[in-house]
């Protein structure tokens, strides 16, 4: 168990670097909102509305995130997805083929993804996610995140190396406020 929390430290630190702030306080937590899709069994097929809580203790390359989504159309609740997971920003680029389109100070972050998904339908079904997000901007207090793609697991299905669906993420607007 120690040997646990000590690679998790070293892992934590390794991948964490602090951005420049000026003297400033930067807030490390927050709520973003994003606009998914879903080809997973289990799951409604219609565009899903989310908010997630967004954590960053030291405001590094590691941001910790959990919420909840739900369908367009009459099953709210009883088509929701609640999921949590963790990012990591590769690297952070503020030279970038972007900067015209982008009218306040940005930085490129492209970030990997992973986490655990649980459809709230009749029956919940668990799966695990890795996603990529390769056009990722650190605008001001918050990040910006367009056409990520996912990839999902049942740990449970007979092949759990196999891939049981796909989602996007085509928006992903999030915002460190506190």
């Amino acid at each position: 168990m120690k040997q646990a929390i000590l690679i998790l430290l070293v892992f934590a630190f390794g991948f964490s670097y602090p951005l420049q702030a000026a003297g400033q306080q930067i807030p490390a937590a927050g709520y973003s909102v994003s606009g998914r899709g879903y080809v997973l069994p289990k799951v409604s097929s219609l565009e899903h509305g989310a908010v997630d809580f967004i954590w960053n203790p030291s405001r590094g390359a590691l941001t910790f995130r959990a919420g909840a989504s739900v369908p367009a159309g009459d099953r709210w609740f009883a088509d929701a997805v609640v999921a949590a997971g963790l990012d990591i920003t590769l690297f952070r680029a503020e030279e970038h083929i972007f900067r015209k389109w982008i009218s306040h100070e940005s930085r490129y972050a492209p970030a990997f993804g992973g986490g655990v998904t649980c459809a709230l339908s009749e029956s919940p079904s668990w799966y695990l996610s890795a996603d990529i997000q390769p056009l990722r901007f650190e605008v001001g207090g918050g990040v910006i995140a367009l056409l990520s793609p996912s990839i999902y697991w049942d740990p449970t299905y007979e092949k759990p190396f196999t891939p049981t669906g796909w989602g996007i993420r085509l928006f992903d607007f999030g915002f460190f406020v506190w």
